[in-house]
Parts: C-alpha cells; structure tokens; sequence
C-alpha cells in the first residue's frame, strides 16, 4: 500500500512539474471529435518494430479487427507504412506532451495497451513514451502487455527525462501485467528495475518468427518494389541498416569490385535516414567516386525507372523487407539487426567488433559464433563473400537456411501469444466482439 502511495505522489508531482512547463500551450488533439469509442492502443515507434512482432499482430487482426486499434507512434515517418499493413486502423503520431494521453482516452478509451519491443523505461530507448500513456491505459481498467522486450540502457538525455525516470521509472514497468522478453539479461533488467516477478516470462525474439513467416509473399501491386525486382531478373546485393559514412565507403567500393566480375549485379542501398539530405548527397556523391550509376526508389514511383542502374537507393519507408525477398546475399550495417536477412534465407556480412553495449550485440555474438554471419572489414574480402553468394544462391538453399533458423530460435510468437491469450480476450470482451 506504501508503494501504491509513493506511486500516486510521484505521479502527482510529476504531472504538476510538468505542467508548469506547458502552462499557455494548447494540448494537440489527436483525432477529429466524435462519439466515443474504446480500442486497442499499440505503441510501434518505427517500422522495424512492427516487422518484429509482425506475425503476433497479424493473428490479432484476426481476433480484435485492426479497425479496433490505434497504433500510436513517436515519429512522423511511418503512418503510411502502418497503414499499409493495417488500413482500417487509425495511427496517431504523439510528442514528449503526457497531456495527449487523457485526449486520447477521452476519444479512444484504451481497453488494451500493447507495446512493441521499446521503451522499457522512460528514455531508455531512442523512442519516446511518456508514463502518462501508461497511468491512462490503467486509469481506464486496460491491461498493459510489453511483447518481444529488449532493454537500451539508455542515460535520460535531459533535466525532464532525468526527473521523468526517478520519479515514474519502477511504476512503468510495475504498470505492466505482461511484459515478454528475448532473453535472460533483459528479464534481469527489468526485474532490477520495477517489474513484478509473476509478469515477467522469457520468450525469445520474435524476430525469427515474424520474418519466417513472410517467406510466402502476398500478392503485389504492380508498380510494388516486389514485381519491379522479380521483373527485372538481376542479381541483388541488399545492404541496410549502413549508417557510417565509412562502412558505407567500403560497401561501394565492394560492389565495385563485384561488378568487374558480376556486371550484372545490381545493389539495393537502403540508408537508415533517407529523409536526411546529407545522407542521400553522401550516397550520390560515393556512387559517383566509385562509377557507380544510381535509381531512387522515390524518383521510380514517380516514373522514372533506370533499369540499368547499378545501385537501387531506397529511400522511401517499409520495402527494406520487401527487398531482402528478392537479394541474393546482403550487408548489414554494424550494430544493427541482423536478423531481418537471415530468416529470409540471404546470406550476410558484417563488419567485425559490434559494440557489446547495444542490445544487438547479443544477437550478433550468437550468430557469428554460430557461422551465421560471414565478417569481413576489407573491400576484397566483401567482394569475394558476395560473389560466392551470388553464385552459390538457389531458391531451395534460401528457404533451407530460413527454415534451419526458424528451428533453431522460433516460437517466440507461440509462446507470448499464449501468455497474452486472457488478456486479449478480456479487451476483446470490452469491445463487445464476443
């Protein structure tokens, strides 16, 4: 009871903290007024982590319709990715603003918050997720379920994110009635930091299952990334996720290398922040170094598609996984995810010496150890591994090594649809679905 009082008190002195800082700001509304009506609240800050539980959310469309959600995101850049995943459902982009949580509620009241992966903790990940969202979903009876969690063991980056983690850090996670995660160093985090022992299970990544399950392809518009691919006939190289100007040096000059052996080879470029102009004058500018002629996606949607181009550069949102279903070998870039390409079957390179601080390395030791990742820091070295690939590279080969990985690590799905099963039928029941 002391707790739960010390918790209300914290809240209380938070808020007010807060809204000192926000006195004469208008609170953003997040949808037009209406009626009314419960829903679902997801939290998906970015595409990668609607890829990752993409196979549970999948089976919940079929138990609670995605017109019954609202998926909730920090970012600007994702809405039409979402929705082309889930059209019926509404997607409500939200700020560091906790006042936007009881707006929500007022037009959407949460019988379910369901959170995607991150954040653990206030600003532990680079996301963000005021506890407001949670002390809402709870104020109005909703359950809280945490799937496929991994820790960042981010530092707060300011004054209000340092006050925000002292004060509401153990009622984030103690908010949750289920919180799923990969492995045994993150059940240890949380358990440090909040949770209730009887609400944490460790369930594995469901990365392994999500991406195993997309190996059947759904039907393609015709100017889809996917039917321009298979299409064309060329051997891909896929690299993403390549966010140091460096790496991606060296990624371009592999591929010149590959070219003098492999003219037809072509590269699908996807850089982590294509929105950035920087970014997209730094790929332009290496492509030209090394004679290398470029396509953008977004210049293709808008009619013009070079077909001899030898790098594809992605620079619109979601198709990273689309691409990886028709590459033939891939790249990805260091500290990322991994995981991605290997369950489409591609064989992957890395650099070595990921840094054991982020919550990829974890992944990325078992999967070196294990012979899953080719590692390699010279351009030759690159060159030579895809080439081998490239020639190496049948449909059977693909599916067999998906097939060997979902074995290996899958059923994490399985196992957090189980534990979320009474949960989900509850919210279902408060939806009048039964």
């Amino acid at each position: 009871m002391h707790g739960e009082f010390a918790q209300r008190l914290n809240w209380h002195l938070f808020s007010a903290l807060d809204g000192l800082t926000r006195l004469g700001k208008p609170v953003a509304q997040p949808l037009a007024p209406g009626r009314p009506q419960p829903a679902i609240w997801l939290f998906i800050s970015t595409i990668g982590e609607m890829n990752a539980i993409g196979g549970f959310l999948e089976r919940l469309a079929t138990l609670i319709p995605a017109e019954h959600w609202v998926i909730l995101s920090d970012r600007k850049i994702y809405r039409s990715a979402y929705l082309q995943r889930f059209p019926s459902a509404q997607v409500v982009e939200i700020s560091d603003d906790p006042r936007e949580a009881a707006a929500l509620a007022a037009q959407r009241p949460p019988a379910l918050l369901l959170v995607a992966e991150i954040p653990l903790q206030p600003s532990d990940a680079p996301c963000r997720l005021p506890y407001a969202w949670a002390h809402s979903a709870r104020r109005h009876g909703a359950a809280l379920l945490l799937l496929n969690g991994w820790p960042y063991r981010y530092q707060p980056s300011c004054r209000a994110d340092l006050l925000e983690r002292k004060l509401l850090g153990r009622a984030w996670l103690r908010a949750f009635d289920l919180v799923c995660i990969q492995d045994q160093a993150g059940a240890d985090f949380v358990l440090a930091h909040g949770a209730r022992p009887a609400s944490v299970h460790i369930t594995g990544n469901m990365k392994f299952d999500a991406l195993a399950q997309s190996s059947t392809p759904p039907a393609e518009a015709e100017n889809s990334l996917a039917s321009w691919l298979q299409a064309s006939g060329r051997p891909s190289i896929v690299a993403g996720s390549v966010t140091d100007a460096a790496e991606q040096e060296l990624v371009l000059a592999a591929f010149a290398l590959l070219r003098q052996q492999e003219a037809n080879a072509r590269l699908l470029l996807a850089p982590r922040h294509p929105e950035n102009p920087a970014v997209m004058a730094n790929i332009a500018q290496q492509c030209q170094q090394f004679g290398l002629s470029q396509q953008l996606r977004s210049a293709m949607l808008a009619g013009e598609a070079d077909r001899a181009a030898a790098c594809l550069v992605l620079d619109t949102m979601g198709e990273l996984r689309t691409a990886f279903r028709f590459g033939a070998a891939s790249h990805i870039g260091r500290d990322h995810n991994l995981l991605e390409p290997l369950c489409a079957g591609l064989p992957v390179s890395a650099l070595p010496d990921w840094n054991s601080s982020y919550p990829s390395y974890p992944v990325f030791k078992l999967l070196a150890e294990g012979g899953d990742v080719a590692l390699h820091d010279d351009a030759r070295g690159l060159a030579d591994c895809w080439q081998a690939a490239l020639r190496a590279h049948t449909a059977a080969q693909q599916a067999a090594r998906a097939q060997s990985l979902h074995q290996r690590f899958g059923g994490a799905t399985e196992r957090s649809w189980q534990l979320a099963s009474p949960y989900l039928n509850q919210a279902r029941a408060r939806l009048g679905l039964t």
